[in-house]
């Protein structure tokens, strides 16, 4: 016998909400001796007394593309002390939202490659592609991210293909047309078992804003 679990209109906004907490939290001053950290879209499981809350996240300097670009010392964000404040503040959203009091359960996984997932990958070439142009974005696609040299998926995370995708101009393309589009793209897209992870981020530079899609 299956059971359903049905979602009311409170607690789909409650998430919206927490979605924005959860980004302005990240998203807030960061130095070198607090790195910037780049989170996924969170994904939530929610009943009427507990609500997950996963999502995946990569620290980094985020100084240049590099194929030695890795993870730096943990952020202060993710400490235990600053993490129980962020989810007491979620629980009171969510409680809020429903009759009962809700226990928030934040499960943070910590990415080792801003690569692997296509949100924080997004936000990452984002960040690097304003200062350090299209160039650069590309040599990153094409010689850092590792792809699969198969189609036979054995490793249920190998990457077999990455297509990125500019749309506006960068600082580096004051003469280009203001509507420029910029492509690349490694590997293939299709195999068996083959899933598409897309996102895009939209960001500033001095010549107006631009969308970074992968």
């Amino acid at each position: 016998m299956q059971s359903y679990n049905f979602i009311t209109t409170k607690l789909v906004a409650a998430q919206r909400t927490a979605t924005d907490l959860l980004k302005s939290y990240f998203a807030s001053y960061y130095s070198p001796e607090d790195p910037r950290t780049l989170i996924s879209t969170p994904t939530y499981s929610v009943t009427s007394e507990n609500v997950v809350v996963q999502l995946f996240a990569y620290s980094s300097a985020i100084t240049r593309f590099a194929k030695t670009t890795g993870p730096v010392k943990p952020s202060p964000k993710l400490t235990g002390s600053a993490l129980n404040n962020l989810v007491e503040a979620l629980s009171r959203l969510f409680t809020a939202a429903g009759s009962n009091t809700v226990s928030v359960q934040l499960r943070i996984v910590r990415l080792h490659h801003p690569y692997l997932n296509s949100s924080i990958l997004a936000q990452f070439l984002a960040v690097n592609a304003s200062k350090y142009g299209f160039a650069r974005l590309r040599h990153y696609v094409l010689s850092a991210i590792p792809l699969s040299t198969t189609t036979t998926q054995t490793v249920e995370s190998s990457i077999l293909g990455v297509k990125v995708q500019v749309s506006g101009l960068l600082t580096t393309q004051r003469m280009a047309p203001r509507k420029t589009v910029s492509t690349v793209s490694a590997g293939t897209f299709h195999g068996p078992g083959t899933h598409v992870d897309y996102s895009t981020h939209t960001s500033k530079s001095a010549l107006g804003s631009y969308t970074v899609k992968v």
